[in-house]
Parts: C-alpha cells; structure tokens; sequence
C-alpha cells in the first residue's frame, strides 16, 4: 500500500460521536509503524496520543489504497 493514511479522530466522551479529524501521516513520523501481525491475525498501529489533553477521549482510523473499508480502533481515553 503505498497511498494510505491514519487519522487521529478526537470522539465525544459521552456520546461517542465524532469531534474533529487529526490527519497524521506516517511517513512524516518514522515513529510510527502500521504492521500486519500474522501470528495473532491482526493488524497494529502505534500512533502518537502524548500531546493530547488528559480525559479526551479518541480512536484510530487507517485508510487503504485498495478500496476497502477503512480500519476503526475502539475509542479509548487518555488518561495521563
């Protein structure tokens, strides 16, 4: 895949609905790796949250190049 992207979406805490979109994409963060994990048949991403305010709450979005239906984490808060 050589046209992908991975979003930082900001999420309400109550609700769940979506906030806004951080558009991120890796290669401007070598950091940050998207990895298929065979063994466990899973696919892995380590996105950077640490500058993000304590108590918001977001999830990770990866979209493809290949058509498919993007690739939605659960919503998780930051805590510290």
């Amino acid at each position: 895949y050589s046209n992908w992207k991975l979003e930082r979406v900001k999420v309400s805490c109550t609700d769940f609905g979506d906030e806004g979109t951080t558009f991120e994409q890796i290669v401007e963060n070598p950091s940050q790796t998207f990895r298929y994990d065979q063994s466990a048949d899973q696919y892995i991403i380590n996105a950077n949250f640490k500058n993000e305010t304590v108590g918001t709450c977001w999830r990770a979005k990866v979209t493809l190049d290949d058509n498919s239906a993007p690739m939605v984490s659960p919503i998780f808060k930051i805590a510290k």
